[in-house]
């Protein structure tokens, strides 16, 4: 019988919430100048204070940096992203 969930669902799940993260990562080392270690502890730590989990956090602004749709995201999320770097990133988009 096969599972109806699929094959490798949490495995491809995994693997998407370490690339958003990793992503994320990397827009917060060009936004902020800092090392990854920074913005791994950035994310972690936004997302404590406005209670989201990292990942969603992660997801959130990646979508925000490539301007897709956050719309079905974690709320909490968007606003911190909003909050926290939403100025940064809208300085980038106009100086482009």
């Amino acid at each position: 019988m096969k599972s109806v969930a699929g094959p490798h669902r949490f495995g491809d799940t995994c693997r998407d919430g370490r690339r958003s993260l990793d992503a994320a990562k990397g827009v917060l080392v060009v936004l902020r100048q800092c090392s990854l270690d920074e913005a791994f502890t950035e994310i972690v730590d936004t997302a404590r204070q406005h209670g989201t989990e990292p990942m969603a956090l992660a997801r959130v602004l990646v979508a925000t940096a490539e301007n897709g749709s956050t719309r079905e995201l974690d709320d909490r999320a968007v606003v911190a992203v909003d909050l926290v770097w939403g100025p940064l990133l809208r300085q980038v988009r106009q100086s482009n």
